[in-house]
């Protein structure tokens, strides 16, 4: 669930106008967690695990 809001949080924040403040703290939070999403995915368990597990992340929240 929250790899799901770290890919939507940019975009909403994007779209709330004259919320400079809103789109520079989420794509903060944004990177952080696609930090995280790079490192299950390719550094532990291999990359076919860590795919799952990034799948799974989405779909069952």
């Amino acid at each position: 669930m929250i790899y799901t809001l770290a890919v939507f949080l940019p975009w909403v924040a994007f779209f709330l106008k004259g919320r400079i403040f809103s789109a520079i703290f989420s794509f903060i939070l944004w990177v952080i967690l696609g930090y995280n999403i790079f490192n299950i995915v390719f550094l532990e368990g291999g990359v076919i695990f860590g795919i799952y597990l990034l799948l799974d992340s989405f779909f069952c929240g």
